[in-house]
């Protein structure tokens, strides 16, 4: 019995008149790779990017502008020991890379956020490992959004 093509394998690209096509959809908004990233749902990026439509390219480019600040206030808050700051600069992250589908940045955002908000402080927390590993996460994404502007 033949398997269905997954997410990310070749098999999901075929070429239209309109450029590459998503073989099970026929959306040629998005090209479904084997260069997806870990941790994004596509289906969740594919829906905000019919939604959006023209506009999507704007809200891409702002993320691909604030994501970097938003790591940094993180990196800083942790560094400094200022909980307040690392809960409010990871709640950000958390919401807009929900949007855009990056899930896998969204639960380490939220994991930071909830860290920040604990009555336990920063102090032997797993927030530098958390801010690490979103740091890696966002800089394997930001080819695929990249090429999305």
């Amino acid at each position: 019995m033949p398997t269905r093509p997954t997410v990310g394998s070749k098999e999901l690209r075929q070429r239209s008149d309109n450029g590459p096509k998503d073989f099970i959809t026929g959306n040629t908004n998005i090209l479904m790779t084997i260069d997806t990233p870990n941790g994004l749902d596509l289906e969740m990026f594919q829906e905000m990017q019919e939604l959006m439509e023209e506009e999507f390219p704007l809200l891409l480019e702002t993320y691909l502008d604030d994501t970097p600040l938003l790591l940094e206030q993180i990196d800083n808050a942790n560094s400094a020991a200022d909980a307040a700051s690392l809960a409010a600069a990871a709640h950000q992250l958390k919401s807009t890379s929900a949007s855009l589908g990056c899930s896998l940045l969204e639960t380490l955002a939220e994991e930071l956020e909830a860290i920040g908000n604990s009555a336990d402080g920063l102090e032997d927390s797993e927030a530098p490992a958390l801010y690490e590993k979103a740091q890696t996460n966002y800089n394997e994404m930001k080819p695929f959004l990249a090429q999305h502007l």
